[in-house]
């Protein structure tokens, strides 16, 4: 597997960024300031301890930040903009090894950034480039023995999330990759920024199926549910991205079965992450009927269809070797 698919002068370590600050800068603001969030003294300390660990961690180039925050800052609930080829200079083995997919691309030898361009949609390369940015950052850190089986998983959830956002085409199959992706990205994130001692007892509490919440909380101080909404606010992926995770982290599904026309862009994002959840997890009945009417699967036959379509993801795995880099 070729490891240099993003050209590696895109990926030297850069120092924080002034958009990489801004953008937690602005997720730490709005989630202390925001009364529905209900944080206490305890809730607020964690969210700083998630900002501190994917501020350290630095998660994308500042050229993917941009990418991403030009495809995904606006309202989730609108069309996804359109990509200039100018913006993916540097991303070409990246770009084809998506468009050559035969999931999300078309199975075919496409030779040129501007064929991949015409057949991938521009939230698709946005998640792309994200998740694999993330990933080519993870080779650098430690402890891959522990945190690679859960990255699996992660990238396992992604292409889970890729067939949910094909039934609400606003809200596209690249945020529903990255909504899926979160379940497990900032677990592993927060375990590779760790003391192996906290790696390994993460590890061990996992094993015996204890709460992943109370895990993080105990172990690293936040719940790695808080870790993902900072990666996605870093990574240049829109507050909607940020607080729809931040949403869930508080209320769990009860935040998406909102009747009210408030916030629906967030609530995308977390009716996508609580599919992706309860179909990893297969424990469909826990999904109500509110949250899969909100993507678009608004009767028992496309429900159903999307469920047999993941049961297969979960048999054969992502098959998306690629996108992690190994």
């Amino acid at each position: 597997m070729d490891k240099n698919i993003v050209d590696n002068n895109m990926l030297k370590d850069f120092s924080v960024s002034e958009e990489l600050r801004r953008s937690l800068d602005m997720v730490s603001s709005e989630v202390n300031s925001r009364t529905d969030l209900n944080l206490d003294g305890d809730k607020s300390k964690s969210w700083k301890v998630a900002r501190d660990i994917v501020e350290n961690f630095n998660p994308v180039p500042s050229l993917c930040w941009r990418l991403a925050n030009f495809v995904f800052n606006g309202d989730t609930n609108s069309n996804i903009k359109e990509l200039p080829e100018g913006f993916v200079l540097g991303l070409k083995k990246l770009i084809l090894k998506a468009a050559n997919d035969d999931t999300i691309g078309i199975g075919v030898n496409i030779s040129t950034v501007k064929e991949a361009l015409q057949i991938l949609p521009p939230d698709v390369v946005a998640a792309c480039v994200v998740i694999h940015s993330i990933c080519r950052k993870l080779q650098q850190k430690d402890y891959e023995r522990i945190w690679k089986p859960m990255l699996d998983d992660a990238v396992v959830r992604a292409r889970i999330g890729y067939m949910l956002g094909i039934y609400d085409p606003r809200f596209g199959c690249g945020r529903g990759m990255l909504a899926g992706f979160s379940g497990r990205s900032g677990l592993v994130v927060a375990i590779s920024m760790g003391t192996l001692g906290q790696a390994k007892e993460a590890l061990d509490a996992l094993t015996y199926s204890k709460n992943i919440a109370s895990v993080g909380l105990r172990i690293y101080g936040c719940e790695p549910l808080q870790v993902s909404s900072m990666l996605l606010s870093a990574s240049g992926c829109g507050r909607d991205a940020a607080f729809g995770m931040a949403g869930f982290s508080v209320y769990g599904e009860h935040s998406v079965i909102d009747t009210s026309n408030e916030r629906v862009g967030e609530r995308k994002w977390q009716a996508a992450f609580s599919i992706c959840e309860a179909i990893r997890k297969q424990k469909f009945d826990e999904t109500s009927e509110g949250t899969w009417k909100l993507l678009g699967l608004n009767n028992e036959k496309d429900r159903q269809k999307m469920i047999d379509e993941a049961k297969e993801i979960l048999r054969n795995g992502h098959q998306w070797g690629w996108l992690i880099g190994w």
